[in-house]
């Protein structure tokens, strides 16, 4: 977790390409790795303007988490990623809507 943290203060000041470098030797953390370190992560990511490696973070979270305000200022600080956020949760909405029609 400290990686990601150093990573994200890193990115909010003049060390930004030294944390891009970090960040590009980090793993992201897994599905299962605890919300606060993802969400550090997806800070990091955003203000890095890593869309991809955001996108995935951000989809991999659960829908009410995606509406968090920290996840929603990494997809703001990434400018044009809130719009991949917000096409998450149609598609999942879809998804269950479908499920839920079924006998």
């Amino acid at each position: 977790m400290a990686a990601w943290a150093l990573a994200y203060v890193d990115a909010t000041g003049p060390r930004a390409a030294d944390a891009r470098g970090r960040v590009a030797l980090l793993d992201p953390p897994p599905d299962g790795a605890p919300l606060v370190l993802r969400t550090i992560a997806a800070l990091a990511l955003g203000e890095l303007k890593d869309l991809r490696h955001l996108a995935l973070a951000i989809r991999t979270l659960p829908k009410t988490v995606q509406r968090n305000p920290d996840i929603l200022r990494a997809a703001e600080a990434a400018k044009g990623i809130k719009t991949a956020v917000t096409a998450v949760a149609p598609k999942e909405t879809l998804t269950s809507a479908r499920a839920e029609e079924r006998p």
